[in-house]
């Protein structure tokens, strides 16, 4: 029975999948399976599987008609046999001694879950914008009791982390099938049941940002994943309610709808965002009255003022907290003719800021 069984979804891949593989074979901790799970791959991804899987009885080939990434991942989690769960992304790669370390890092310090640094390359080339490196960056060093504060101040990725085997089997612990994002259902689910983590600050994976991937088109209205993160957190709370753990954490499931609901809504048209809320409307029914309540405090609809089929003026107010920072945001903005700003006043990593027809009137740093 291997130590460490590694779950790798394969999908139309082989232009980075024998670099991927490559890192995984030279592991220095050698007890570990690769559990490749082909999902229905068009290109010569299956192939090089088979010649790995020949060369190394470490390796493992599962197949599936293409299901999506969290399928594929359902699949390596019914057939891993190792102690310890890992992920990886056909079109990242390993440090040699990334599993030795969290390892070593997970069972000297006796956690649930041990979490690595990791370095980010952009396919584009593009300078990356000071949110999303402080969205990768560890804020937490060595052993730690896990709080709702620390859950949303760590990213929500796989492949940076190694989990219990016992304790995903326990909950039923899973990946919402059929939607993008499904990496962060996972992570919440299983940091609720989690009690503690240990943090290693080093940078063991690496992270191939590529135009075409998930968070690539996360800027992208044309996604059709446009709405999957509001129902992956349908998932997650049905996983809070199974295991009667709805009362313990809905603060924090508000806390992350809100911040979600922020991520996912900022970037959308006006169609967009009316199905968006369509859709949120839908769950807050079935929540508690309290939680139903709270969400709606932060989720709320676009008011337009219309001439005819002609958009006169759109008023959108969207607040919350910053889930890294813990800061309030706020961000209200009137805008005319679809493009004209009139009004703009927003609150952000505690500097308030007012606008007037673009032109800047106030700009305010709060005292912490």
């Amino acid at each position: 029975m291997p130590i460490i069984s590694i779950i790798l979804p394969v999908y139309n891949a082989e232009k980075y999948l024998g670099k991927c593989l490559d890192s995984l074979k030279v592991q220095t901790f050698p007890d570990i399976e690769v559990l490749c799970v082909d999902d229905g791959s068009q290109d010569g991804s299956r192939r090089i599987c088979e010649e790995y899987m020949l060369a190394d009885k470490r390796f493992k080939l599962l197949s599936q008609p293409n299901s999506g990434p969290a399928a594929a991942r359902n699949l390596g989690l019914r057939n891993a046999a190792g102690r310890y769960l890992m992920f990886c992304d056909a079109d990242d790669w390993y440090q040699p001694d990334i599993c030795e370390k969290l390892l070593k890092a997970i069972t000297a310090s006796q956690t649930d879950i041990a979490i690595c640094g990791c370095r980010v390359i952009d396919e584009s080339e593009q300078v990356r914008p000071q949110e999303d490196i402080a969205y990768y960056r560890l804020y937490y060093s060595g052993k730690q009791q896990i709080t709702g504060k620390l859950i949303q101040r760590t990213n929500v990725m796989l492949w940076n982390k190694i989990f219990k085997a016992d304790l995903v089997r326990q909950y039923g612990i899973d990946f919402p099938t059929g939607y993008e994002y499904d990496d962060n259902c996972f992570y919440w689910q299983y940091m609720c049941v989690a009690k503690t983590a240990c943090f290693l600050d080093e940078e063991l994976y690496n992270y191939l940002r590529r135009n075409d991937s998930v968070m690539g088109k996360v800027y992208n209205r044309k996604n059709k994943g446009v709405y999957d993160s509001l129902y992956s957190l349908e998932h997650f709370y049905d996983f809070l309610r199974r295991n009667s753990l709805e009362k313990r954490y809905n603060r924090l499931f508000v806390d992350i709808y809100q911040n979600c609901w922020r991520f996912c809504t900022v970037f959308l048209d006006e169609r967009q965002y009316a199905q968006a809320y369509k859709i949120f409307n839908r769950f807050r029914r079935i929540l508690p009255p309290e939680v139903s309540f709270e969400l709606k405090k932060h989720c709320r609809p676009r008011y337009l003022l219309r001439l005819g089929n002609f958009k006169l003026a759109e008023f959108i107010c969207l607040n919350g907290k910053d889930g890294l920072t813990g800061c309030r945001l706020i961000d209200i903005r009137l805008v005319l003719f679809s493009k004209l700003p009139l009004f703009n006043l927003s609150l952000k990593n505690a500097v308030l800021r007012l606008k007037f027809c673009g032109m800047r009137i106030l700009r305010f740093r709060q005292r912490k």
